[in-house]
């Protein structure tokens, strides 16, 4: 169900060759699109076996919430995070899954996704002025 993400770190998978949830929608339609994103949060109610699953009415709304949101994020970044909810690595359900869950782990894997690409142009720049001294 998932792209292939295995030891793939946040930065990996924003950077990955992936199209993001805005292209997708411009290219393969926003009523395909959101069956997509709604598959996968259906997968993650039935993966985290909860007894208290979103509605098809909460997922409805997530997916139009994480589309006006998140719409820059890649596939690849959707399988991380996907991947990172399931394995625990967000913190406990507590037996239930929320919009407001749901969104918290999104804005908490966006923020990650931010730091990590900022780090990155950083470590980039600093190379490249060290590279221009040794010139």
């Amino acid at each position: 169900m998932f792209l292939e993400t295995q030891n793939m770190t946040v930065l990996q998978a924003s950077k990955a060759n992936s199209l993001t949830l805005n292209k997708m929608i411009r290219e393969n339609g926003l009523a395909f699109t959101e069956g997509v994103l709604q598959g996968w949060i259906i997968y993650l109610n039935e993966m985290l076996n909860l007894k208290r699953p979103m509605t098809e009415e909460q997922v409805e709304l997530s997916t139009q919430l994480i589309f006006e949101e998140f719409g820059s994020l890649k596939f690849t970044d959707l399988s991380l995070l996907f991947k990172k909810i399931i394995s625990g690595k967000f913190g406990g359900f507590y037996e239930s899954l929320s919009i407001d869950k749901l969104l918290t782990f999104f804005k908490e894997y966006f923020d990650q996704k931010l730091e990590a690409n900022a780090e990155n142009s950083k470590l980039m720049h600093e190379t490249q002025r060290q590279n221009e001294k040794l010139l």
